[in-house]
């Protein structure tokens, strides 16, 4: 008899070790570590106690019989615990007890059940809270293999693809769904499941689908699959955006159930928003004040509260929208949706330097990424609601303010992919518009122009705007391309657009400089004389004198374009050209044999440091060459004496080759010393071709002066 006691006790003993230790695995789902369950621990010490205190400690052990029996008894035990604990309120202590009823004893009678029970908590949690979807969809997956021939079977199979949706998983949500009616053609979904599929068409914009699973069961003659069906069909009409027509059905179909709102206060929540849509804020307002008061628990009020901020948003009251936002964070948990956009909501209001903070808020900081909190959330959680795409801007304008190029570039072209031109908002508009301008300078700094005309041409945006700047620096990438033709064609198109006086007259000038570039000498001539016209009187006109001179060089008139030369560098229109306008108006006289004209505009230029040395040098070496070949010695060897002073350039090819020259001039006025002096200072040069020459021109030079001693004795 004290055998079969002791044997029933290690028996005991075995099987409450083996559900401790097995319990203590299982709520590694539910805890951190097994530590944190001291009750298992317990347990298990309770266990081994029993275990070494038998006498016979290899007693035999239990058979099938009574292992089957003992783990029947230990599931019975543990669904009573879990009905209790849904019994105190606990709920999440309940399904917490039912998972490991699943799991330690998966052939008992409860497991199906419990399991269930398991996937319906997470699913409505997940309902609520928008996350925990991939929990959802791992649980119905195990319980539609395990429990095939239940009768929950097709809700958990439905339910897969259910989470596969709210996971933004639309391509595998789609197969799935059309998986679910091919394996269970004749299975008629559950009220529940048939709303859950019509709202995935109502997200997929496949309204009229959804239209006729509503429309189904608002004819059925159980009134609360009725009043189901009726609501999903407002619903439809909502989300179609029918705001007229569902005011009208609230007050006609529903109408007929006075208490309608009653089973389902979400619509006085959708109706709220129809009437803000409307652009009645004041009837929407009171629609959602009516849905706060039809709620029980604080915790459901967040979407009308926030709703309720957004009215006073899209008025301007910032004073009135921050405390319905603050309040939202202060009564909801931190998981629930308007929990998200409401903190987006505040740190918008403070990161804009426009608005003025109350006294107990501080403004935000764009530099401080740690801030950028409420912002990355709503976008990882929310990235397909209309306010992502604010949340997208600020985000932008933080790491603008960073100057983080390439993560402003990343979360702007998310911006612009997600805003469709023919849709797009003017506040949409102006931020896209920002987004490409600054983008887009960026590129050109770098000069990644190929990058920069990818970006403009990547997004149908461009077009929308009436501001000509995108395309007026389109036309700039396509000009660092080369893309001449293309160019002017954008230019043109850009001036039809409104623009800043600066920027027309940089693009004006720009396209008569391709036309220039492409020898395109018609359209140039063109474009310079309207211009001429009108910019008779304005600053600009000198540079339109220069583009003019350019044009009239390019036609052989030389005569002309000093002309034009000579008036773009008395008006000097970009003083930073200044040495352009200057060499080209000297080239232009040199070219028509002005040379006194020349040198008096070279000591102009000399005098008020219009070139550099280098520059004057080499135009005072050719003035003197000019003087030479007209045989003017006097004034080519002073030409020369200036190119060669002391606050010119002593080193080097050019003044080696000047020093050639004036050379020649003292062997042609025969004074040998200086002759001499001169051709030695060229052979001391670095050009090893002019010191050929000059070591040349000595031997012939004093030859010259020798034939030069004799005639003189004859």
């Amino acid at each position: 008899m004290s055998s079969t006691k002791d044997n029933r006790q290690r028996r005991t003993a075995f099987s409450l070790l083996q559900q401790s230790l097995v319990m203590s695995s299982q709520d590694c789902f539910y805890h951190n570590t097994f530590l944190s369950c001291p009750r298992i621990l317990l347990l298990v010490l309770f266990s081994l106690c029993i275990l070494f205190s038998s006498q016979n400690i290899y007693a035999e052990d239990p058979t099938p019989e009574e292992q089957h029996e003992e783990a029947l008894l230990a599931a019975e035990r543990l669904r009573d615990k879990a009905l209790e604990k849904i019994e105190e309120g606990d709920e999440e202590a309940a399904v917490g007890l039912f998972y490991r009823l699943y799991r330690n004893y998966p052939t008992s009678p409860h497991a199906e059940d419990s399991l269930w029970q398991v996937v319906r908590y997470y699913k409505d949690e997940a309902l609520t809270t928008r996350q925990g979807w991939e929990r959802v969809r791992e649980l119905s997956k195990a319980f539609a293999s395990e429990f095939s021939d239940s009768s929950h079977s097709p809700d958990a199979y439905f339910n897969m693809g259910v989470a596969l949706f709210h996971m933004g998983l639309y391509r595998e949500a789609d197969v799935r769904f059309k998986l679910f009616f091919k394996r269970f053609p004749d299975f008629q979904l559950s009220v529940e499941a048939s709303c859950l599929y019509a709202k995935y068409l109502m997200e997929t914009k496949r309204y009229d689908d959804a239209d006729k699973i509503f429309q189904k069961l608002a004819g059925s003659e159980d009134v609360t699959t009725k009043k189901r069906g009726m609501f999903g069909l407002f619903e439809v009409l909502v989300e179609r955006g029918k705001n007229v027509a569902a005011i009208k059905y609230y007050k006609g179909p529903l109408g007929e159930f006075p208490l309608f709102y009653v089973d389902y206060p979400e619509v006085v929540l959708l109706l709220g928003r129809v009437y803000s849509r409307l652009g009645d804020e004041e009837h929407g307002r009171e629609k959602l004040m009516h849905y706060l008061n039809l709620l029980d628990k604080p915790s459901e009020r967040g979407e009308a509260l926030f709703e309720l901020g957004e009215s006073y948003y899209r008025k301007g009251n910032d004073f009135a929208a921050q405390k319905f936002y603050l309040k939202v964070i202060d009564e909801c948990e931190d998981d629930m949706r308007s929990v998200a956009m409401s903190r987006f909501r505040v740190a918008q209001f403070l990161d804009d330097p426009e608005k003025k903070a109350t006294k107990w808020q501080r403004k935000g900081d764009l530099t401080d990424s740690s801030e950028d909190a409420p912002y990355l959330v709503l976008l990882e959680r929310y990235a397909n609601e209309p306010i992502a795409q604010e949340a997208r801007y600020g985000l932008f304008l933080r790491y603008q303010a960073r100057e983080d190029f390439l993560k402003a570039l990343d979360v702007g072209k998310r911006y612009l992919k997600s805003a469709s031109p023919e849709k797009t908002k003017s506040g949409e508009q102006s931020a896209a518009g920002n987004i490409l301008l600054y983008c887009f300078q960026e590129f050109m700094k770098k000069k990644e122009f190929k990058d920069a005309y990818r970006l403009m041409t990547e997004y149908g945006h461009i077009e929308k705007y009436p501001d000509g700047q995108l395309l007026y620096l389109t036309g700039q990438a396509l000009e660092g391309l080369y893309l001449y033709d293309q160019a002017a064609v954008v230019y043109y198109r850009a001036l039809r657009l409104s623009l800043s006086d600066e920027d027309k007259n940089d693009l004006y000038l720009r396209r008569a400089n391709l036309y220039l570039t492409m020898k395109d000498f018609v359209s140039a001539d063109r474009l310079l004389k309207h211009l001429y016209k009108i910019y008779r009187d304005k600053k600009i006109f000198g540079e339109i004198c220069f583009l003019s001179g350019r044009l009239s060089e390019a036609q052989g008139n030389m005569k002309k374009a000093s002309a034009f030369y000579s008036q773009a560098a008395e008006l000097l229109t970009f003083p930073e050209k200044k040495n352009i306008y200057g060499e080209s108006l000297l080239r232009a006289l040199f070219s028509i044999k002005q040379h006194e004209a020349a040198a008096e505009t070279l000591q102009t230029y000399k005098k008020e440091k219009w070139l550099d040395e280098d520059a004057l040098q080499r135009w005072f070496g050719m003035l003197g060459d000019s003087y030479f070949e007209r045989q003017e010695l006097s004034k080519a060897l002073l030409a020369y004496q200036v190119a060669l002073a002391e606050d010119m350039p002593q080193e080097g090819k050019q003044s080696q080759k000047i020093r050639m020259h004036m050379g020649d001039v003292y062997c042609a006025e025969k004074k040998w010393e200086k002759c001499f002096d001169s051709l030695k200072m060229v052979k001391a040069g670095d050009d090893p071709v002019l010191q050929q020459l000059a070591e040349e021109r000595l031997r012939q030079v004093e030859i010259d002066r020798t034939m030069s001693a004799i005639h003189a004795k004859d």
